[in-house]
Parts: structure tokens; C-alpha cells; sequence
């Protein structure tokens, strides 16, 4: 038996109609995998609301069935430390650990830079000396710790917040104000900064209970130490 084919010269009838194209009309030309590409190269999501609001399609994608899992993923911020001297420090996943006999100063700043956008990070120090002063807080992206240095060193004192075990804050020079609570070994310390609506603010907590001493006019670009 014979097959049959078709015989046709037309080459129409073999070309693929694609249902999605990239038409030179701006942003609102693209199709949504694309759209959605571009979302989920954005940092924060404010950032992300801003883009889904431009026009009818990009809100459409909402109803995507990738949507979700590129939101959930824009809620934590991947951090990295700069360790400023190794020699007896090291870094595990998302543990800076500080090794004996090195007791000099350690500050480790946390990449990346941020910017336009609310976030919050969470410390707890473990098995550290409490007859030794340890703090957490935010700087300048411009900031540099030096090896052994603290976080007020080198002029760094105009250029950080930096909230105290004692429960002093440090702001601007060697001012320090008094007033919120004491947090040894253990306890969550919580920082959120809120660089997404003017003025700039920030806040610190203790095991989730917020602190009376909180500040407004922060830099636009900080790192969390």
C-alpha cells in the first residue's frame, strides 16, 4: 500500500503561527513569560507592585501559575558576609562564627547593599562573653570595617546605628542613647529598615517586642552589620 502525501506548493499551509509576539510597542509588547521574567529579576517587592500595576497586562499576571512561587521568592533577602580578616573567622550558611583565641574586634557587614524597599533581619549570638560589649546594627553603604576594628573605628562612628547588649544606641559620634532593653545570648535582635517611604526609618526589636528608641532620616543605601 501506498501513503499519500500532499502535494502542495503553497508554503503557507507549512508555516507556524506563533501566539506570542515581541511587538515594537514598548513594555506592554511582550508576552507574559517574559513579563514575568523581568519580575522576577526585581530585588524587592515594592518593586514588584510597581511593575504590576503599569497597565492591564501586567496585572494579569497575577492569575499566572509562576506568579506566586516569584513573590515568595522577592520576601527574603539572600545575605553574604564580608569578613574583613579569616584568620580566626569563618562563615557557615547563614552563621558567622568567631573563633578562640582571637578576641580582638570583629564587625561583619552583610551584603548586599539595599535600597527602596522594607526589610528585617534577625540575629542571635551564641556562647559569647557577656562581660564583652557586642551589638548589631546598619551603615552607610559606603562603610568599611577594617580588620580588628570595631564598628564605631576609623570614623565609622558618623557612619552606623549600632545598638548595644547594654541596650544603648549609638548614633552619629560617640552620643549614646539610653532606654531600650538589654539582650544577652540567645534572644532574637531584630532590625528593619524602611527605605521605601520618606523618611527613612528604623526600627529594633527584642524577642519580636519592639524598642522604644527608633530612628528616622537613615541613609538610602545601608547594610546591615
Amino acid at each position: 500500500m501506498g501513503q499519500e502525501h500532499s502535494n502542495t506548493n503553497d508554503p503557507k499551509e507549512n508555516i507556524v503561527v506563533p501566539t506570542e509576539y515581541n511587538i515594537i510597542s514598548g513594555l506592554i509588547g511582550l508576552g507574559p513569560d517574559i513579563l514575568l521574567e523581568i519580575l522576577n529579576e526585581m530585588n524587592n517587592l515594592p518593586d514588584a507592585q510597581k511593575f504590576l500595576i503599569i497597565c492591564k497586562k501586567t496585572f494579569e499576571l497575577m492569575k499566572h501559575s509562576r506568579f506566586t512561587k516569584i513573590i515568595e521568592s522577592l520576601r527574603f533577602v539572600k545575605y553574604t558576609f564580608l569578613i574583613p580578616d579569616k584568620k580566626y573567622r569563618i562563615a557557615e550558611s547563614n552563621q558567622f562564627i568567631h573563633l578562640e583565641p582571637d578576641f580582638e574586634h570583629c564587625t561583619v557587614a552583610l551584603n548586599p547593599v539595599l535600597s527602596n524597599g522594607i526589610f528585617r533581619i534577625e540575629f542571635i549570638f551564641v556562647n559569647h562573653d557577656e562581660g564583652l560589649h557586642y551589638c548589631v546594627g546598619i551603615a552607610e553603604s559606603s562603610c568599611v570595617f577594617g580588620s580588628g576594628k570595631g564598628p564605631d573605628d576609623d570614623g565609622n562612628d558618623k557612619k552606623t546605628v549600632r545598638y548595644w547588649n547594654d541596650g544603648d544606641v549609638g548614633h552619629i559620634g560617640y552620643n549614646y542613647i539610653k532606654g531600650n532593653k538589654e539582650f544577652k545570648c540567645g534572644q532574637k535582635v531584630a532590625i528593619e529598615a524602611n527605605l521605601y517611604s520618606k523618611p527613612f526609618s528604623l526600627r529594633f526589636f527584642i524577642d519580636n517586642e519592639e524598642q522604644q528608641n527608633n530612628f528616622i532620616y537613615i541613609p538610602s543605601e545601608i547594610r546591615f552589620w
